[in-house]
């Protein structure tokens, strides 16, 4: 038995078994809504697994997994926001990604915590956008969602809250969220790497639990189809809220 097998079959113990459980809710938060998966699975993993291990492997299974519904956001997506949301990503993605490297993770979960509830208090209490953003501003929240991917995979909620409190319909909301997707896996890919952040151990955890976010994938799409738009902002604010919460340094 070869030293990959051997480091394969160490993987399969307690802690792995209990790594399903985020995992395959994150795979079904991603299914129904077009985004969620970090926020469920990194707050809920912290525990058991080292958040830099942890926010890499699920870029790489969502990489995987998610390619079919990122190829559809791509086509269908707005592009005018898309585009500039990308240049503040590309920015700032390593900026965040230095600051995983380096910061107390106690510290950043919670700025990452509080920005998330502020942001859905704000638009709970009905705060929507009545006017075009101007380009900058626009990249600007590319620039929050590339510092915050960076430092814990939290790629989604600014942009998903500046898009949730716009005027899209919830299936543009959802091919914007899958385009997203695209824009994160090539500027994170390519920030991983240049901070040695991709090895064995992420490679044997995605193997591993791969399978398990392909079944919540498969079961979160699926249930998509039954969801009306209240249903749909609803689900959205009270992901971002409860994952703000689970991402607290408290437990």
């Amino acid at each position: 038995m070869n030293a990959f097998s051997d480091s394969l079959i160490a993987l399969l113990n307690h802690n792995t078994l209990l790594l399903t459980l985020p995992m395959v809710l994150a795979g079904m938060t991603r299914g129904f809504s077009g985004f969620g998966a970090a926020l469920v699975f990194v707050p809920l993993s912290s525990s058991l697994l080292d958040p830099k291990i942890a926010v890499v492997v699920l870029w790489m299974i969502n990489s995987t997994f998610g390619f079919p519904m990122t190829l559809r956001g791509v086509r269908k997506c707005n592009w005018r926001e898309m585009i500039p949301i990308t240049i503040g990503i590309a920015i700032a993605t390593p900026f965040g990604t230095w600051i995983l490297t380096h910061a107390p993770i106690d510290v950043l979960r919670w700025i990452i915590s509080l920005m998330v509830l502020a942001a859905v208090v704000a638009l709970a209490a009905g705060w929507r956008r009545t006017r075009p953003v101007p380009p900058v501003g626009v990249v600007g929240v590319g620039m929050v969602s590339g510092v915050a991917g960076g430092i814990a995979g939290f790629y989604g909620p600014p942009v998903i809250l500046f898009w949730v409190g716009g005027a899209e319909d919830s299936r543009t909301a959802r091919h914007n969220f899958n385009a997203l997707f695209a824009v994160t896996m090539v500027v994170g890919g390519l920030t991983f790497l240049a901070f040695g952040l991709i090895g064995m151990e992420q490679v044997l955890l995605v193997l591993v639990l791969g399978p398990v976010y392909g079944i919540g994938l498969f079961l979160g799409a699926r249930l998509f189809p039954f969801a009306s738009e209240r249903v749909f902002r609803r689900a959205a604010l009270s992901l971002c809220a409860l994952s703000a919460l689970a991402a607290m340094p408290l437990w």
